[in-house]
């Protein structure tokens, strides 16, 4: 069972293929500047191919940077810097390693990663895996109860409630990641913006969410549960992992006991970010401008929510999009994933309105 914890573990729950400095906090709590994942296009090339390279850094408040940090990285001879590279594999077959050193924009602050790379050994091509939404439920979860209840035994046989619906004293957060995997080759690995609330996961891809801190002695069946956190939207990320080097990560919301407005009709995520919106669509696209929200792990607000339809504006294809730090793709509606990726710092974007598609909320039965 993973309980919260507050000696240091290694990084292997960032990926568990890679080498990391030891963490000072639970791997579930993203406290402090940290690389969380390296994502590669192909972990196992062919000799002289190109590869591509991202990696997700948190920034110690959020997902997001007010200055962005340097990325640099090294395959062999070769070097590049910044969120988004692409690297020629060596010519030569054998086990390499990828290198990354994300230095904070205060000049001092270093973390490290080391990836390796399977060149021409036959291993097949290893694409990071095409993540789903995550899904959500509310189960029947009261803090006050005995130590045996937040046992993995007895979480198994709660059922949660499919529809959307904001938590209430007396439950918890079911979150699935609905991965087509037979094989059982990925595991998810969850994360809260400020280590926030208790993760205490089911299976690979099932996890509870208590707002609240949990310390449980399985052994001994003593818990012990502080206070109930404030209401609010609460930021998670959930990073995908395997032996072999392939890993993805995607981000939700959980809303603990926030209620829509009077002027909201209806919850919708984009990318996993809830908003309350009385004029967005179910799903489609819609434009809002990006406020400042200190107190947001993604750094900014979804104003707005006007529907937005290309053939109205004569640009069915291109995006006028903020002025990032880096490329971003023209063809493409904006995506908070390139704040949290460092693409675009939080400064760059704030005041200016962005296209982004928003979806129905995912759920389920919350059945194990």
């Amino acid at each position: 069972m993973t309980v919260r914890s507050s000696i240091a573990v290694l990084g292997i729950a960032t990926l568990c293929s890679a080498c990391f400095a030891p963490f000072p906090h639970d791997r579930h709590d993203l406290v402090d500047f940290r690389i969380v994942g390296v994502q590669v296009s192909d972990a196992a090339p062919e000799p002289g191919d190109t590869i591509s390279a991202k990696a997700l850094v948190y920034g110690g408040d959020g997902f997001y940077h007010d200055v962005l940090p340097t990325l640099e990285w090294s395959l062999g001879e070769q070097v590049a810097e910044g969120p988004l590279v692409e690297l020629t594999v060596p010519d030569e077959d054998g086990e390499w390693e990828l290198h990354l050193v994300a230095t904070h924009a205060d000049g001092l602050t270093q973390e490290t990663a080391v990836l390796p790379l399977s060149v021409g050994l036959g291993l097949g091509p290893l694409p990071p895996p095409e993540l789903p939404a995550i899904q959500r439920a509310v189960i029947e979860l009261p803090l006050d109860s005995d130590a045996e209840a937040f046992t993995l035994e007895a979480r198994q046989r709660l059922q949660g409630e499919g529809a959307f619906l904001p938590m209430a004293d007396g439950q918890a957060a079911r979150l699935r990641l609905p991965l087509d995997d037979p094989e059982g080759r990925y595991r998810a690995r969850w994360m809260s913006a400020g280590g926030q609330g208790t993760f205490l996961e089911l299976d690979a891809t099932i996890t509870d969410w208590v707002p609240a801190d949990v310390f449980l002695d399985a052994e001994d069946l003593e818990a012990e549960v502080g206070e109930a956190l404030e209401l609010g939207l609460y930021g998670l990320g959930v990073l995908v992992i395997d032996e072999l080097g392939s890993n993805a990560w995607a981000f939700a919301d959980v809303n603990w006991g926030v209620e829509l407005s009077v002027d909201s009709t209806t919850w919708v995520e984009h990318r996993g970010r809830l908003r309350g919106d009385p004029a967005a669509p179910p799903s489609g696209l819609v434009k809002s401008k990006l406020m400042r929200d200190d107190d947001s792990p993604w750094g900014v607000a979804m104003g707005g929510g006007n529907p937005w339809f290309p053939w109205e504006h004569g640009e069915p294809f291109e995006f006028a999009h903020p002025p990032c730090e880096h490329p971003l793709p023209a063809r493409e509606p904006f995506d908070m994933d390139w704040i949290a990726e460092g693409l675009c710092s939080r400064e760059a974007v704030i005041g200016h309105h962005v296209v982004m598609r928003v979806e129905m909320i995912e759920t389920w039965n919350g059945t194990p």
